[in-house]
């Protein structure tokens, strides 16, 4: 009976993971536009 878990807890597992991605990788790209003292600029040497 618990075999059958498996897949179920898998599926599970992948999709929180690829959520969590998809909202960081949004935050990420989003984080500039809503603060702009942390946008990136070049760095002069």
């Amino acid at each position: 009976m618990l075999r059958q878990d498996i897949p179920v807890v898998l599926a599970i597992v992948a999709v929180s993971a690829a959520a969590f991605v998809v909202v960081n990788l949004i935050v990420d790209l989003l984080y500039p536009a809503l603060d702009p003292r942390i946008a990136h600029m070049p760095k002069v040497s």
